[in-house]
């Protein structure tokens, strides 16, 4: 099935969010604020976990500074912060993933404990539930908008998901899934490639089984798995789908 939405350009189906990104915001922060003491916090300047606890007390210890930081950065902000702002959230509901919105209520949920005294959330979607929730720390009533959404599409926990990733690509790693999904074939697999590369910068292919739960454990199924290459990675309901 070919999706709806290409690139205008290419004409290709495999979009990619982009948002403002943090170096934008730091640019548009110095023009206004050309005198303040700025902080970064993201994985391509902090290479430990010592640089970010570094990075963390300088902030905290420095009146009327600002810290950018990516999601990262709430691995190590354990003191209340006076204003929080979170930038481009819009971009993060574009991510083809049934556990989004569950990632983006519990970020947001955490940056929001953070603030003391002000928490302000850019977007351009307001009328987006979940910011409701979030704002109100209404877990309950996200809970139950979450898993009508899973039952109705057919998500976990109302479905099991098997998901089986070959890096790589070429000849070898066609084979290869041509052989899995050959080999899966009763169980009809679904083929398509995933969102990001590994991290060691390889294409992904995922191959997808999806079971009632009330079929899992498949003894067949099982076995078949048992015969795939140790070079395909094989997650039962797994994190992500992308």
């Amino acid at each position: 099935m070919d999706a709806v939405d290409k690139c205008g350009n290419c004409g290709s189906w495999r979009l990619n969010m982009l948002g403002i990104g943090i170096d934008r915001v730091e640019v548009e922060i110095k023009k206004i604020f050309p005198d303040l003491k700025l902080f970064k916090l993201e994985k391509e300047s902090v290479k430990n976990e010592k640089k970010a606890l570094e990075i963390v007390s300088k902030f905290e210890s420095s009146a009327g500074s600002v810290l950018l930081g990516t999601e990262l950065a709430l691995f190590y902000l354990r003191n209340k912060i006076e204003n929080v702002a979170v930038a481009s959230i819009d971009s993060l509901f574009s991510i083809p993933d049934f556990r989004v919105s569950e990632k983006i209520f519990h970020s947001l949920l955490a940056m929001r404990e953070l603030a003391q005294n002000v928490f302000l959330i850019q977007t351009r979607n307001a009328r987006e539930g979940l910011f409701d929730f979030v704002l109100t720390g209404n877990i309950i009533d996200f809970y139950k908008r979450e898993i009508a959404e899973r039952e109705r599409f057919g998500f976990p926990p109302f479905a099991v998901f098997i998901k089986i990733s070959v890096e790589g690509r070429g000849a070898s790693a066609e084979k290869l899934i041509e052989e899995i999904s050959s080999l899966l074939s009763d169980f009809s697999p679904m083929i398509y490639k995933g969102f990001s590369p590994s991290p060691r910068g390889r294409e992904i292919t995922n191959i997808l089984i999806k079971r009632d739960p009330s079929e899992w454990p498949d003894d067949d199924l099982i076995s078949m798995l048992k015969l795939i290459p140790p070079s395909a990675t094989i997650r039962v309901d797994p994190e992500s789908l992308i």
